[in-house]
């Protein structure tokens, strides 16, 4: 790195990129499957949880 003369801060230089997202194409995509979803024609991805039972706060069943 260099030392920029009048600002005393480090300048880098030659830095590679990496290759940047579209998002607005990632958002179309998206918004095009839930449109698919809400028409009954695919289903997004959904996880089914097992709720427990509650735990008792009752002080005489602690052990």
């Amino acid at each position: 790195m260099k030392t920029h003369p009048k600002t005393r801060s480090t300048v880098k230089r030659n830095i590679k990129r990496e290759a940047t997202r579209d998002v607005f194409a990632e958002l179309a995509e998206g918004l095009a499957a839930l449109a698919d979803a809400r028409a009954g024609k695919r289903i997004l991805r959904s996880r089914y949880v097992e709720f427990k039972a509650k735990a008792s706060n009752d002080p005489r069943n602690a052990s």
